[in-house]
């Protein structure tokens, strides 16, 4: 009988240990830097997904709980394409609702810099939002499912706000052939517009590099309206419309350094809604 009450008691424990927050062997600081504060990693499977019903197939990994969002992770042996389906029907069971993202959305944008993003889809439930991204390697898929508040928000609200975004109308712009990027892509703007900027090295004419981007513009269904450049600047301007109802104006702008190589590339896209 003591042999089993001790283990009873190590047990117990054991499960207390598994609910506190993982991060508690892990060097201060490392969490201040690379992981951030206010948020408790653990086994503990959060109020909001209490209901949720995933399949065999998916072993549960942890969650991570924040102030105004929390995140929980499975992992599967399945490729990204085969769990899509299994999660979206888990969530649907659950009382979530598919947020349809256009087509145009489905593409990366703007300077086709850095690898691409996991696959992401996302739902909503009376006030909540949540986002689904896929991350797969050679051992299988994480899948990790985040749940944050809309505020005053409705799921009505995030399927309108989501068929439109000037960033799905950003056009798609290669470098140059072994451009070595001095720091990465980067991207920002609102509901109408967007910008997608990107810093490298650049010794040749700015004239050669503005030419370059134009035949991607061209292709891509824009249209040249004006151009100008100076020893140290170039840009243009365009306009698209790439859907009916839709126009978008585009501005294209380079900048090199006085002193040396290091070029700023940057293109701006405005949204407007025709009546």
């Amino acid at each position: 009988m003591r042999i089993k009450a001790i283990f009873l008691i190590m047990l117990a424990t054991a499960e207390v240990y598994a609910q506190e927050n993982l991060l508690d062997c892990v060097d201060t600081d490392v969490v201040k830097a690379f992981l951030g504060q206010q948020q408790v990693i653990s086994r503990k499977v959060p109020n909001e997904y209490s209901e949720l019903s995933m399949p065999t197939s998916f072993a549960y990994v942890g969650s991570a709980v924040r102030e105004q969002s929390s995140s929980i992770a499975y992992k599967t042996g399945l490729d990204a394409a085969a769990a899509e389906p299994e999660v979206t029907t888990a969530l649907e069971a659950g009382g979530w609702s598919r947020v349809v993202e256009p087509k145009r959305r489905t593409d990366r944008r703007g300077f086709q810099t850095t690898p691409r993003m996991p696959r992401t889809l996302t739902f909503c439930r009376g006030n909540r939002y949540m986002s689904s991204s896929f991350r797969q390697d050679a051992s299988g898929t994480v899948v990790v499912m985040t749940s944050q508040l809309m505020g005053s928000g409705s799921c009505a609200l995030t399927q309108v706000l989501a068929g439109r975004r000037a960033s799905d109308f950003l056009p798609k712009l290669d470098l140059p052939p072994s451009v070595p990027t001095s720091s990465g892509g980067g991207s920002g703007g609102s509901n109408d517009y967007a910008s997608s900027r990107i810093r490298f090295a650049w010794t040749k004419d700015l004239n050669a590099l503005l030419s370059f981007f134009h035949g991607q513009l061209v292709e891509q269904g824009w249209k040249h309206t004006t151009e100008w450049s100076t020893a140290r600047t170039a840009g243009s301007v365009w306009e698209s419309n790439p859907e009916d109802g839709i126009r978008t104006s585009g501005t294209l702008e380079i900048a090199r350094d006085q002193k040396t190589p290091e070029t700023s590339v940057v293109f701006w896209v405005n949204m407007f809604e025709e009546s």
